[in-house]
């Protein structure tokens, strides 16, 4: 995904880079959609871990979530 891009990724790419068989994918995730929320959610806890103890004023993390959310870029 962060290669192609989740339109340029399938879940057959997924499970043969992850080199699990196809109803391992399927059986933690119900589609892709839900893969993707995974992914983007264990890189925002990364993200938060990382910049968390930074003293960011509110109008910086308002325009992060922003861009994150895909609204804007910085």
């Amino acid at each position: 995904m962060f290669e192609r891009g989740v339109a340029g990724t399938s879940l057959e790419d997924v499970h043969a880079t992850a080199e699990v068989s196809p109803s391992q994918i399927y059986h933690s995730f119900k589609d892709k959609r839900s893969l993707v929320k995974a992914v983007i959610v264990v890189q925002v806890t990364q993200v938060i871990g990382v910049f968390g103890s930074v003293s960011l004023s509110t109008a910086a993390w308002t325009a992060w979530r922003r861009c994150a959310r895909g609204r804007t870029s910085l």
